[in-house]
């Protein structure tokens, strides 16, 4: 089914389910309370009455996160790394701050769909890191480990990036780039090969950044 002009699915890209350290932007959408839900309600409808369906990106930035909007003006991730994009100061969560942060995405969800709503899992396979210089991040090999993971715990997409915002430059690239530069030069680790390495299922699999065929 396709939304009027051909549309047939709209992604709100990030919207934070916590706020301080949740926020990747002081403007972005924000889903931390039923209060929120009437205004959501209303986009969803609007988007409906076109004939398009609606997904909503439920985020936490990590060591991406604004400082000025979290209250001790230090970013969390998991490793405490600092984000190679920002450099702001970041530290590691703590065991008890990872559980808050998995509560407020399961609340996030539930405060946002609806029983029957579809589940997305959206992660960066191959970040093409070693392009500016940086040999770490996830691999391609990696990457398929993990959505192997979500697709046994019931996903039912899984968007799959090739890049994040430290190499946005490349991830997504401008449009003088050679069609199809990511095959070539020996850079073989394209994430379309993903969905060939996955087991048989009912998981889908979208290519944010896809190769010619």
């Amino acid at each position: 089914m396709r939304g009027r002009g051909g549309c047939g699915l709209v992604l709100t890209e990030i919207c934070s389910v916590m706020d301080g350290s949740g926020r990747g932007d002081a403007r972005n959408l924000l889903i931390d309370s039923d209060e929120k839900i009437p205004s959501f309600r209303a986009m969803v409808d609007a988007v409906h009455q076109t004939g398009a369906k609606f997904g909503l990106e439920i985020y936490y930035p990590g060591c991406q996160g604004v400082p000025a909007l979290i209250p001790d003006g230090t970013c969390v991730s998991p490793s405490g790394q600092e984000s190679k994009l920002t450099h702001a100061p970041t530290r590691a969560l703590a065991h008890d701050e990872v559980l808050e942060v998995i509560d407020t995405f399961v609340q996030g969800i539930r405060q946002g769909t609806s029983p029957d709503f579809a589940i997305m899992v959206r992660i960066t396979a191959d970040e093409y890191l070693r392009m500016i210089g940086i040999d770490d991040g996830i691999t391609l090999p990696l990457a398929v480990e993990y959505c192997r993971m979500f697709q046994e715990w019931g996903a039912d997409a899984i968007d799959v990036s090739a890049g994040n915002y430290e190499t946005m430059n490349w991830a997504w690239e401008p449009v003088s780039f050679d069609e199809g530069w990511k095959s070539v030069n020996g850079y073989t680790c394209e994430p379309s090969r993903i969905s060939h390495m996955l087991r048989p299922g009912g998981t889908h699999i979208l290519i944010r950044s896809p190769l010619p065929a």
